[in-house]
């Protein structure tokens, strides 16, 4: 459920043309007790470009860098995105880093 939400905010910041690029359990913050979810620190963000332009810049953190980054030095915000969701869910499962 919360990756859910999470995976909604990201549409929604997407929508408003903005991608988060540094999406990790430390920027998360979830109210137990309203079970609300904020996702916070858009320092690593910029401008949402088209899906078939290419950021060429890394930030956020290392552990959750995408494989097209590490290969080609350059990603898509969407992939990059997706890759970060699935590394956050591993995390969020097994309570540890994948890498």
């Amino acid at each position: 459920m919360l990756i859910n939400i999470i995976f909604l905010i990201c549409l929604f910041i997407f929508r408003k043309g903005v991608v988060h690029r540094d999406l990790k359990s430390e920027n998360i913050l979830v109210d137990l007790d309203t079970e609300s979810l904020v996702l916070i620190d858009f320092g690593a963000s910029a401008i949402y470009k088209s899906s078939s332009s290419f950021y060429s810049d890394f930030h956020g953190t290392k552990q959750y860098k995408s494989p097209e980054y590490i290969v080609r030095k350059r990603y898509t915000g969407v992939p990059s995105t997706v890759w970060t969701l699935g590394v956050l869910l591993y995390d969020m499962v097994s309570k540890k880093f994948i890498f």
